[in-house]
């Protein structure tokens, strides 16, 4: 084969292991997504309370956040495929088995055992993705289209749910991130290169369960302060034990020979704007999501189909701003275009 026949060949093995890639990382976030417009459906179904709801649609977010820095070591000490394909199995047995629940106690689980499968499967997708581009330009390339595949798999994930569950069910949402986690396990072998594991990096557990209760239960007490008096002991107790192991995590990490979290990484002060303003994003999207999908179908009667229907423009501003915000960056620069992103945000939800 000629250095170009082979050149072509590399390109097409590259292409598709992109979008093998990329296809499980847009299935992640559309399952943080999927249940915000069924959710009303979901609660007279399962005859839950606004806070069940609530929780029910953090549920996978909390998991999946708190477990996100253990599973990017387990992928490092393993091995990028391995890791990768563990957590595949998690999230497909855990999207197969919540259409399937009964009532809240066994959807709440599933959802949580979905968040840790893809708390798994998000990082090694990553480790994977590097090696698929060794190079430094093709890999950048890369990353860049990747940023955009949760902006995808967000509007996806609000759209299609609501379509599924006015012309099937609720339950069928369910279908699409187990489709696509059996499809990634099927093809894995065949398109993913092996990843070469690091048995030297330490799996720091004291750091990563710190880290989980953590978020977990300061994550937990947010949510019920809708059912209960911010100042009781349902509220109160959960928030100050979670922040109580978020600080016992952070005094942990600076003690850790081989942290997961190396405290340094946050005290960079642009890195530390960049991930606050990254965080008021994600929070203002959430909050847009569930409250309005709430709104609009408890106190205005509409229909699901209604109720994506009004995401449209939601979603068609997101597409085009996140089109032009590479050009944008390169001649007004990232602290500009990010300034006027949050402006324009915080009017928004005004």
């Amino acid at each position: 084969m000629t250095a170009t026949g082979a050149a072509r060949v590399a390109a097409v093995r590259q292409r598709r292991a992109f979008v093998l890639l990329g296809g499980v990382q847009t299935a992640l976030i559309f399952t943080l997504a999927a249940l915000a417009v069924p959710l009303p459906l979901i609660g007279r179904e399962l005859q839950l309370h606004r806070a069940d709801l609530i929780l029910l649609s953090a549920a996978y977010g909390l998991t999946f956040a708190g477990l996100l820095l253990f599973g990017g070591r387990l992928a490092d000490r393993y091995g990028g495929r391995r890791a990768l394909t563990a957590g595949l199995v998690l999230f497909a047995a855990a999207s197969a088995a919540a259409p399937l629940a009964p009532g809240i106690g066994t959807l709440l689980a599933a959802r949580f055992a979905q968040g840790a499968g893809a708390a798994l499967v998000a990082p090694a997708a990553v480790a994977v993705l590097r090696a698929v581009f060794p190079s430094p330009p093709a890999y950048g390339r890369a990353m860049a289209t990747w940023g955009g595949l949760s902006v995808l798999g967000a509007t996806a994930g609000n759209l299609l749910s609501g379509v599924i569950s006015a012309l099937l069910s609720w339950r069928w949402t369910f279908a699409v991130p187990l489709g696509v986690a059996l499809a990634a396990l099927a093809l894995t072998p065949r398109l993913l290169p092996d990843t070469t594991p690091n048995p030297g990096r330490t799996l720091d557990l004291p750091g990563a369960l710190l880290a989980t209760a953590g978020i977990t239960l300061a994550g937990y007490g947010l949510v019920v302060t809708d059912a209960r008096p911010r100042s009781s002991a349902g509220v109160l107790v959960p928030l100050l034990a979670g922040t109580a192991l978020l600080a016992a995590f952070w005094y942990a990490e600076r003690r850790a020979r081989d942290p997961l979290l190396p405290p340094r990484f946050l005290l960079d002060p642009r890195r530390a704007l960049a991930l606050t303003a990254i965080a008021l994003s994600a929070c203002g999207t959430a909050l847009t999501f569930v409250v309005l999908s709430l709104h609009l179908q408890q106190a205005r009667d509409w229909s699901q189909l209604e109720t994506s229907a009004a995401f449209v423009p939601f979603a068609v501003a997101l597409s085009a701003s996140g089109r032009a915000a590479g050009p944008l960056v390169g001649r007004y620069g990232a602290r500009t275009v990010t300034a006027a992103g949050l402006g324009t945000g915080a009017a928004g939800l005004a």
